[in-house]
Order: C-alpha cells, then sequence, then structure tokens
C-alpha cells in the first residue's frame, strides 16, 4: 500500500479514506497512474489516502460472463480480505474513521466491505463505476456511488444474480 498524507500535519483531520483500483480483479495497481493523482488530488485537500493492492484472482481469467458466479464472488472476497489488512494494520492512524473507495472492481470489494461484510471502522463509501449484489438490509454508512452509463465492463444498472446478469428498474 502507499499512503498519501497532506502537506502539513495540521491539515489531518483524523480521517483516512482507502481506495482499491479498478481492473477487473485481474489487473490495475496502487500506483497506477489514475490511482495516484486520485490520491495526490485528496491529499492536498487535507485528506489521508491508503491506495491498496490486492490480490488479483482473475489473472489469465478475465471477470466477464463466462466466468461463474462463485469465482466473482471469491474475487470480490480476496479484495476485500485484503482491504481488511489494510484497515486493521492502520486503524489507530484514523480516529474518526475510514472511508472505503474503489473504482469498478476496487468499487466492488469496497461495496461488499461495507454492506456485506459489514467492516467494523466503514464511516461511508465511495463508489466509481461499481457494482453489488443485493443485501437483506443495508448498513446506516452513506454512499457516494456514480456510474458511466456507456460502461461496456461493468454495464449500469446491472447486478450479478445466481442465474443470469438482469437489467434493474432504472425508473
Amino acid at each position: 500500500m502507499d499512503i498519501y498524507r497532506p502537506d502539513s500535519e495540521s491539515e489531518f483531520n483524523g480521517w483516512g479514506m482507502f481506495f482499491l483500483h479498478g481492473g477487473g480483479f485481474s489487473g490495475g495497481a496502487r500506483n497506477d497512474m489514475h490511482s495516484r493523482a486520485f490520491a495526490e488530488a485528496l491529499s492536498r485537500e487535507g485528506l489521508t489516502v491508503v491506495s491498496v493492492d490486492y490480490r488479483l484472482r482473475q489473472i489469465g481469467r478475465g471477470f466477464h460472463c463466462d466466468v461463474s458466479i462463485a469465482d466473482k464472488r471469491e474475487a470480490i472476497s480476496w479484495a476485500a480480505e485484503d482491504l481488511r489488512a489494510a484497515m486493521q494494520t492502520l486503524k489507530t492512524y484514523f480516529p474518526r474513521g475510514v472511508i472505503v473507495s474503489g473504482s469498478s472492481a476496487g468499487a466492488e470489494a469496497a461495496l461488499y466491505s461495507a454492506f456485506h461484510q459489514r467492516m467494523e471502522g466503514i464511516k461511508a463509501v465511495i463508489s466509481i463505476s461499481g457494482a453489488m449484489e443485493p443485501v437483506d438490509s443495508m448498513a446506516p454508512i452513506p454512499v457516494l456511488s456514480f456510474h458511466g452509463t456507456c460502461d461496456h465492463l461493468v454495464p449500469f444498472c446491472e447486478a450479478i444474480q445466481d442465474r443470469k446478469s438482469t437489467r434493474l428498474n432504472s425508473s
């Protein structure tokens, strides 16, 4: 993991953001150009950002329709486990709490961590082009989620289902 801190300690407000890169659970890295730019911009605004690598379970397998639901769930779970380990390592550094965030696959792991696993210490989630399976009840955690309608890798308004993906009603 890489830590991006505000320029001065006096700017530190007790909050931390953990960011998970995208890449379909088969690529991407915590220090790629986009992840670095995102983390650096937020740190200039006074937020400490921890950019986290996670195990890429789907290397050579992909994350598309020909991959089983069980394999997809396991890939998300692995990434969430790695997020948990990073949060545990640094938990004393963020007394006010942690925001988890991610892009695409990273957003799926962030959402899974907050709403399926209900990881302790998560105070908010920011999902950039992420998706999540339905849950019986939502944890009382604020979510900021945005997603482009032209995303062909993680289509807007679709969710993993046990049988096949189905379009959700967007009205």
